[in-house]
This record gives C-alpha cells, structure tokens and sequence, in this order.
C-alpha cells in the first residue's frame, strides 16, 4: 500500500514538473521566433 502511494507521488511530481518545463520552455520560443519574424 505504502509503495503504491509512494508511486502515485512520483508520478504526480513529474507530470508537474513536464507540464512547468513545457509552460516556461514552450512560450519563450514561440515568442522569440514571432518576435523575430
């Protein structure tokens, strides 16, 4: 039992930290290439 929350959490914090990446990563470049162009 104690295992699978354990995994239930890691699973939670990486999806969060894949979707923070995408947010802070994904924007800048979309902005610099319309920026530019």
């Amino acid at each position: 039992m104690h295992m699978t929350f354990l995994y239930i959490i890691l699973a939670v914090n990486a999806a969060t930290w894949l979707i923070m990446y995408f947010l802070i990563f994904r924007t800048p470049l979309l902005d610099v290439d319309e920026g530019d162009k």
